[in-house]
C-alpha cells in the first residue's frame, strides 16, 4: 500500500500554527541581525508561481512588522502575480514611487510569468531608461551561466521538485528512477516517440497500451528550467520527440488539467511545498487528487529535503533575486539579501514561521557564500544541489 503524503506533513503543519511564536523567537536571536532603517520606498516582485504565495506570506509580514519597518513613509513590498486568473487576482496594481509611475498587470497588461520571465523582466528593467518598476524577481531555479553577472541570488528556503501519480496510478508501487524519468520524457530522435511510452513496460501489472500521459510545466518557469537540468539530467523535455509525442504543457503546480480518463496513466511535476500548502489549506488546492510519489526510492520529505548527501533527488533551493544595477538595489537587500550591514529581514530569520507555513524549509544558520563574510540564513549564488 502507498503512503499518503499527508503523514509527513507534520513540519508544514506544526509550524504553520505557529508561525507567530516562531517568528518572535527567531527575532530575539543573538545572530538575527536587526536590519537598517528603510527610506519608504515601494518594491516589486514578480515571476516564479511556486514562491508567489509564500513569498506574499513574507512580505505580508514586512509590510506590517513594527519593530524594524517604522519609518515615515514605511517601505511597501508588491508581490506582482504571474498570471491574472484564478487562483492569482485578475488585477494588481503597484503604486507610484520616485522611480516608477502607477502600473497595473492585468489580462491587457501581462506580468512575468515563471521565474525566467521574472529575472528577464528585472534585467531589462534595470537596463531602461527609467528603472525601479520591477525591483527583484522570484525564482525556483538557481544562477545559469546566462545570468548576467549583476543578478544576485539568495535562496531563502529548500523545496523540491517531485512528480504526482493519481488514484488509479499505473506508476510502478516502488516508484521511478531518474533513469525512467528521463525515458519518459525524452525521445528517440530515429522514432519520434518517447524512450518508455507505455507503463506496462515499467510496472509489469500495468495493462499492455497503458499509454504514459506526460505533463510538465510551462517553459518560462524555473520549474521547468529545474526539471531538465537536475531531474532530467540535463536532457530536455520532448527532447526527440515528434509531434505525436509531446508533452501537454500546464501552469506549474496545477494538476487541475489532468482528466479523470487521464489520471491512472498520468504523470505531472509537483512542488513539494505546494502540495502542502495545499493540504494545509493556505494556498488552493490544484492537486486534482495527485499525491507525491518516489524518485530513486525516496519520498520527498522534510527528513529528505536537506542540503547534505543522501537527499530527495529534486530537492532544490528557492530564491529571490537582485540586481544590482537597480535603483532600490540597497533597500532590496535590507529585505531579501545581505549586505555590509548584516543579513536583511528575511535572511535574519524573521520569516522562519511563515516559510515553514507554506511547505518549504528553512535554511540553518551558516556562511552566506558568494563573497558574503558574514553568516545568515540565506545562500548567496549556491550551486544546485
Amino acid at each position: 500500500m502507498k503512503l499518503n503524503l499527508k503523514k509527513f506533513a507534520l513540519a508544514a503543519g506544526v509550524l504553520g500554527c505557529a508561525a507567530g511564536p516562531l517568528a518572535g523567537l527567531a527575532a530575539t536571536r543573538a545572530d538575527a541581525v536587526p536590519p537598517a532603517a528603510h527610506p519608504g520606498a515601494v518594491l516589486a516582485a514578480a515571476g516564479s508561481d511556486t514562491t508567489y504565495f509564500a513569498m506574499g506570506a513574507i512580505m505580508k509580514k514586512y509590510n506590517a512588522e513594527g519593530t524594524v519597518n517604522t519609518e515615515t513613509p514605511k517601505d511597501k513590498t508588491y508581490n506582482i502575480p504571474p498570471q491574472p486568473i484564478a487562483p492569482f487576482p485578475a488585477s494588481f496594481t503597484v503604486p507610484a514611487d520616485s522611480n516608477c509611475p502607477a502600473k497595473t498587470y492585468n489580462a491587457g497588461n501581462l506580468a512575468p510569468n515563471g521565474s525566467s520571465a521574472g529575472i528577464s523582466a528585472l534585467n531589462a528593467d534595470a537596463a531602461s531608461a527609467k528603472p525601479g518598476c520591477i525591483d527583484w524577481a522570484r525564482s525556483s531555479r538557481g544562477v545559469k551561466t546566462t545570468d548576467p553577472a549583476v543578478d544576485e541570488f539568495y535562496a531563502y528556503a529548500l523545496d523540491a521538485l517531485g512528480y504526482l501519480e493519481f488514484p488509479g496510478s499505473r506508476i510502478p508501487s516502488k516508484g521511478l528512477t531518474q533513469q525512467n524519468l528521463i525515458d519518459i520524457y525524452t525521445c528517440n530522435p530515429a522514432t519520434g516517440a518517447p524512450y518508455v511510452g507505455d507503463w506496462h513496460t515499467l510496472n509489469p501489472a500495468a495493462p499492455a497500451g497503458s499509454i504514459i500521459k506526460k505533463y510538465a510545466p510551462q517553459t518560462q518557469s524555473g520549474s521547468y528550467s529545474f526539471w531538465n537540468s537536475k531531474v532530467l539530467n540535463g536532457a530536455t523535455i520532448d527532447a526527440g520527440c515528434n509531434a505525436s509525442h509531446l508533452s501537454t504543457f500546464t501552469e506549474e503546480h496545477n494538476a487541475t488539467g489532468v482528466s479523470a480518463a487521464n489520471k491512472p496513466n498520468a504523470i505531472i511535476p509537483f512542488s513539494y511545498a505546494q502540495w502542502q500548502s495545499a493540504a494545509h489549506h493556505v494556498i488552493p488546492d490544484l492537486r486534482n487528487g495527485g499525491v507525491e510519489w518516489k524518485i530513486n526510492g525516496l519520498l520527498p520529505t522534510t527528513k529528505t529535503i536537506v542540503e547534505v548527501g543522501g537527499r530527495f533527488l529534486g530537492t532544490r533551493y528557492v530564491y529571490n533575486v537582485a540586481n544590482k544595477a537597480e535603483p532600490r538595489y540597497s533597500d532590496v537587500l535590507r529585505f531579501i539579501g545581505v549586505d555590509n550591514k548584516g543579513p536583511g529581514f528575511l535572511c535574519s530569520n524573521k520569516a522562519a514561521g511563515q516559510i515553514s507555513q507554506f511547505g518549504e524549509k528553512p535554511l540553518a544558520f551558516a556562511p552566506t557564500g558568494g563573497g558574503v563574510t558574514v553568516k545568515s540564513y540565506c545562500r548567496k549564488n549556491p550551486a544546485d544541489l
